[in-house]
């Protein structure tokens, strides 16, 4: 017994197809190991399906790197910020300059109003992907909380 991970669950999926001028639709159901599901959900960034996913995967490994991030995101999303936060150092203890975890992190630590800790996350992540907007915008909004503080 692999603690739920030989279990598998089903997911629908539409798929279209285009066959001349007719688009033709068909459902289709995939069964898919908790790990896959977790993969896949993440690569929709869709975090609520995907922390159900982590759930499962987890009990096998509670140092997953995939599932810590996921489970991390999904509470973030439900506004669970010390949660979110626990998760997203958990997953970055495994993933040390993981640039979307620690930004991810970064913007939890601004929703805890911990400014200093969210700029020095956001600061590493784009030393390793300096072309990233989206950590731009994360230290030029933390920037622009902290200058309101004062």
């Amino acid at each position: 017994n692999l603690d739920g991970l030989d279990e598998r669950d089903s997911i629908k999926i539409c798929t279209a197809y285009k066959m001349g001028d007719e688009i033709l639709h068909k459902n289709t159901t995939l069964t898919l190991t908790p790990r896959e599901g977790l993969n896949i959900s993440l690569k929709r960034k869709d975090f609520t399906l995907a922390g159900s996913y982590a759930k499962k995967v987890i009990l096998q490994d509670e140092n997953d790197i995939s599932a810590n991030f996921a489970l991390g995101m999904d509470h973030f999303m439900n506004h669970r910020y010390n949660k979110a936060e626990e998760h997203l150092k958990k997953a970055l203890e495994n993933a040390p300059g993981e640039p979307a975890i620690l930004n991810n992190l970064a913007v939890v630590l601004i929703r805890l109003d911990r400014f200093e800790e969210a700029e020095t996350n956001a600061v590493k992540a784009l030393e390793i992907l300096p072309g990233s907007k989206e950590i731009q915008e994360t230290l030029r909004r933390i920037r622009e909380l902290k200058a309101e503080q004062k």
